[in-house]
């Protein structure tokens, strides 16, 4: 009898690309593919918490460092990051979401995202468009299960100048696609 895993469904079509650089970073460093992500997630996270986070980044670089360079882990975790915020770009979706609730929890623990259809029609009803700080007081938009931070992305799309602040209890979803 041949047992078949379930195959991952994306929403987003630059989504499998990404999947596939993970499971190369997985294979390359010997570490599942959820670690692998944690990883990706880790370096992001340091790389943009500007020199704050090196004692963590270091850690969690001796994971991937085994082999010659070009062919290490390490050397996909730059790309991959940059390719994500290409994606992004192009896209004006949460690839990060998607890749996140399709191939590394696959809804563990009951953890599915708000799908971007939900996340963009409750940002418009929740927000006006043309709200502008009267001074220099912000106007914040704060989502204390952010998850990939998909509905703070779609309040962000809804009106550019609030300030978008987000909290999870899972690291591994913290506001990974906040622009802010």
């Amino acid at each position: 009898m041949c047992e078949s895993m379930a195959k991952e469904r994306f929403f987003h079509p630059q989504t499998p690309k990404l999947l596939k650089k993970l499971e190369e970073l997985s294979r390359r460093s010997g570490v599942s593919r959820g670690q692998a992500f944690e990883d990706w997630l880790t370096a992001m996270v340091c790389a943009l918490a500007a020199e704050t986070k090196e004692d963590e980044y270091l850690a969690m670089v001796e994971r991937h460092t085994r082999g010659q360079s070009g062919q290490r882990g390490i050397d996909l975790i730059s790309q991959m990051f940059a390719e994500l915020v290409c994606m992004m770009d192009d896209s004006d979706g949460d690839i990060l979401g998607d890749l996140f609730e399709s191939a590394i929890t696959h809804g563990e623990n009951g953890q599915y995202l708000t799908p971007e259809t939900v996340a963009s029609c409750m940002a418009r009803l929740s927000l006006d468009a043309d709200s502008r700080p009267a001074s220099d007081a912000p106007i914040y938009v704060n989502d204390p299960c952010c998850g990939t931070g998909r509905m703070l992305l779609e309040a962000a799309k809804v009106n550019p100048h609030v300030e978008l602040v987000g909290q999870d209890v899972d690291p591994r979803k913290m506001c990974s696609g906040c622009p802010s």
